[in-house]
């Protein structure tokens, strides 16, 4: 309960009092993370259009790294990320998911390094992510 809370808390760009042991650990960063503009998708399953996806997520950057030099590769950034997960809707995930957020976290995190540098982002967080049926 107190996880989904921070997370609206979170989603609404308000603050948060609470303990930073009361924290998830994929929170603690927050205050080093640009948010990135959604990115939607249309899921294809078996040749028709499914559902469409939208994800809104967090570049987490680190703390030697200065969030504007990360910024100012923001377009470039946001073409590999949306490549990414687009490339991973694509895929049929078992039990009907539309991506393995653990494998694609590792994926991005991995292009997000090859743009922006290596070590320059430590962490993506998906801060949401919503689904509408078409």
């Amino acid at each position: 309960m107190r996880s989904l809370i921070f997370s609206l808390v979170t989603l609404f760009g308000l603050t948060c009092i609470a303990p930073a042991s009361a924290v998830p650990e994929p929170f603690r960063n927050l205050d080093r993370a640009i948010r990135v503009d959604p990115i939607s998708l249309t899921v294809i399953r078996r040749g028709h259009n499914e559902k469409i996806v939208t994800f809104v997520l967090r570049i987490v950057v680190s703390p030697n790294t200065s969030a504007e030099v990360v910024k100012a590769k923001m377009p470039r950034l946001y073409d590999a990320l949306f490549s990414e997960l687009a490339g991973l809707v694509g895929l049929n995930w078992p039990d009907g998911r539309v991506v393995d957020l653990d494998f694609a976290r590792v994926r991005m995190l991995a292009r997000v390094a090859h743009v922006a540098g290596p070590g320059n982002v430590i962490d993506i967080v998906f801060e949401s992510i919503g689904e509408r049926g078409l």
